[in-house]
C-alpha cells in the first residue's frame, strides 16, 4: 500500500482535529477564519481524493453549507441594529399586547449582514473540519486507542454512527437512481429520508440485540451492584459540577470565574476517575500496534503549536480574535503570527500532497 495513503497515526490525526477545531471555536476575525477555512478545503480534498465516502460526505457537506448560508441570511433580517442601512425590506411584525417579540424584514444594515456572514463562516469551517475528520480517520484504529474500556463502547457507537448512515445514504441513492429515481428539488428527498431512517432504527435494534448478547445488561451480584450505585453516584456528582462550573462562569462575573473554573475542574477530575474505575481490571490486547510515523510526529507537532498559540492569545485576550461590527462597521485586526498559525491547519494536506 501507498504510504501516503494509509490513515495517519489516531492520536495525531485527534491533535489536528482538536487544534483546528479550538482556533474556529475561539475567534470570529473573518481573515483568520477565512484563512482556516482554505486551509481545511485543502485537506478535505487531499484526504477525501483516496476515501470511498468522498461523494457521501460531498453531498452531507453542501447541505450543511446551505443550512450555513441560510443562517447568514437570517440575521440581517431579524436584527436591525446599526448605521450603515444597506436597503429597507418590507416588514412582518410579530406582536403580544403591543410589544413586539420578533421583526423580519426592515433596514437591512452592514453590520448585521456581517455579522451573519462571518457566522455562517464559522459554521462552514466547522463543518468542513469534521467532514476532513471523519474522511481521514480509521475509526477502529481511533477506537483500539481510547484508554478506557467503557468509554471505548460508547465512542465506538458515537464515532461509526455517521460513518453507517454516510455508507447507507450512498446506498440508499444508488438503489433509487438505478430505479430511475431522479433528485432535483426537496420533494424528492423522500425516497431518500424514508429508507435511512428504518435503516437506522433496524441498526439500533442489531446494536442492543448485540450488546445483549455480550452480556452488557448482566446485573451482577450484590456487590457489582453496590459498585455500580457508586459509579454512577461520581458520574452524577461530575455532572453537576462541571454543569455548575459553566453556570457560574457565565452569570457571575468576578469570583464565579475562578469558583466555575474550580467546579469545572472538580468534575472532570471525578469524570476520570469514574472511568478509570469502570475500566479497572480489564485488559486489552493488541494484535498490531500502531507505529508513529514521521508524518504523524510532524501533524502533532505543529497542531500542538497552533493549539498552544491560539489559546495563549484567548488567555491573553488578543483583541484581534474578536469581530464585533456593531453599532459602526470596523474591520478587525489582523495578527501575522496568529495568521500563520491558522494557515498551518493544512500540514496534512502538504504532506499527503508531498
Amino acid at each position: 500500500m501507498d504510504k501516503r495513503r494509509e490513515a495517519f497515526h489516531p492520536v495525531s490525526w485527534t491533535v489536528w482535529l482538536i487544534g483546528a477545531l479550538v482556533p474556529a471555536l475561539v475567534t470570529r476575525n473573518p481573515f483568520y477564519l477565512t484563512l482556516m477555512l482554505m486551509a481545511a478545503s485543502l485537506v478535505y480534498i487531499a484526504i477525501g481524493r483516496s476515501s470511498p465516502l468522498y461523494s457521501s460526505w460531498h453531498i452531507l457537506l453542501k447541505t450543511g453549507l446551505i443550512l450555513a448560508a441560510f443562517g447568514a441570511i437570517i440575521n440581517p433580517l431579524t436584527v436591525h441594529i446599526g448605521e450603515h442601512v444597506l436597503f429597507t425590506l418590507p416588514s412582518l411584525q410579530l406582536k403580544a399586547g403591543g410589544t413586539v417579540f420578533l421583526e423580519i424584514g426592515g433596514k437591512m444594515t452592514l453590520e448585521a449582514l456581517s455579522y451573519g456572514l462571518v457566522n455562517g463562516l464559522s459554521l462552514a469551517l466547522i463543518l468542513l473540519i469534521f467532514a476532513a475528520f471523519n474522511l481521514g480517520a480509521d475509526h477502529y484504529r481511533l477506537l483500539r486507542a481510547i484508554p478506557f474500556h467503557q468509554t471505548g463502547v460508547v465512542m465506538s457507537i458515537a464515532f461509526t454512527f455517521v460513518p453507517q448512515m454516510v455508507a447507507s445514504l450512498r446506498r440508499i441513492r444508488e438503489a433509487q437512481t438505478i430505479r430511475g429515481h431522479r433528485f432535483r428539488s426537496l420533494r424528492d428527498i423522500i425516497p431518500l429520508v424514508i429508507p435511512l431512517l428504518v435503516s437506522a432504527l433496524e441498526k439500533a435494534i442489531q446494536l442492543a440485540e448485540s450488546m445483549e448478547a455480550r452480556g452488557f445488561s448482566y446485573a451482577g451480584s450484590a456487590s457489582e451492584e453496590r459498585f455500580g450505585m457508586a459509579q454512577q453516584a461520581m458520574l452524577g456528582m461530575a455532572f453537576f459540577a462541571i454543569l455548575g462550573g459553566l453556570a457560574g462562569r457565565a452569570l457571575f462575573p468576578g469570583k464565579g470565574q475562578w469558583m466555575g473554573t474550580a467546579a469545572m475542574a472538580l468534575g472532570l477530575g471525578v469524570l476520570l476517575l469514574s472511568l478509570r474505575r469502570m475500566a479497572k481490571g480489564r485488559k486489552r490486547s493488541h494484535y498490531r500496534r500502531d507505529q508513529w510515523r514521521r508524518e504523524d510526529i510532524l501533524i502533532t507537532a505543529i497542531s500542538g503549536v497552533v493549539l498552544a498559540g491560539f489559546g495563549m492569545a484567548w488567555a491573553l485576550r488578543e483583541s484581534t480574535l474578536w469581530f464585533y461590527p456593531y453599532p459602526s462597521f470596523h474591520l478587525p485586526g489582523v495578527n501575522p503570527w496568529l495568521a500563520v498559525l491558522s494557515a498551518l491547519t493544512a500540514t496534512p494536506a502538504i504532506i499527503r500532497g508531498s
